[in-house]
């Protein structure tokens, strides 16, 4: 079990937080169920730093966006996939950002939020772009382009954080 402040581990048994002293929940605790003792990490790492977990998941969209031509078995079909000139880039963006995260726990997280969001920005630019040339030929956006988009806008929101977070310190 974690405190709930702190997000220390407590031992089972103890009433308090061995850290900073925060009561236990009896009652809650007692109660938690195996599945949700088993995301208690995840939850965990997520109070301590959500701008990994946005992040992650603006990455993960924009990472699925040009491959989702391919999953849905519509290779020749109006997407934003690989076959049409935003997409690898899209797919680029989106390795670059998980980069841009990892560097960022190691170097200077106020760059990188910067450098995190310009990303963003671009990705979402491309987006719209190949949009606006699905559109042109007259094809069907499909859902690999908004699922980009969407990822975008969360890394961008990421990038955000990031930067807001670092230049708090």
């Amino acid at each position: 079990m974690y405190c709930n402040k702190c997000g220390k581990e407590i031992p089972d048994g103890h009433r308090f937080c061995s850290t900073c002293g925060t009561q236990v929940a009896s009652q809650a605790t007692r109660g938690e169920t195996k599945v949700s003792a088993m995301f208690e990490p995840l939850t965990q790492a997520v109070k301590l730093d959500p701008v990994m977990a946005i992040m992650s998941a603006g990455s993960f969209l924009l990472l699925l966006g040009p491959f989702l031509a391919w999953s849905v078995g519509r290779v020749g079909a109006a997407t934003l996939g690989l076959g049409w000139t935003g997409g690898p880039v899209v797919l680029a963006a989106g390795i670059l950002l998980l980069v841009a995260l990892v560097l960022s726990r190691t170097g200077t997280p106020g760059a990188w939020g910067i450098i995190m969001l310009l990303l963003s920005v671009l990705a979402l630019a491309l987006v719209f772009q190949s949009m606006y040339v699905i559109n042109n030929y007259d094809l069907t956006i499909r859902e690999g382009a908004y699922i980009s988009m969407v990822g975008a806008l969360v890394a961008g929101c990421g990038g955000g954080l990031e930067y807001h977070n670092a230049s708090k310190k």
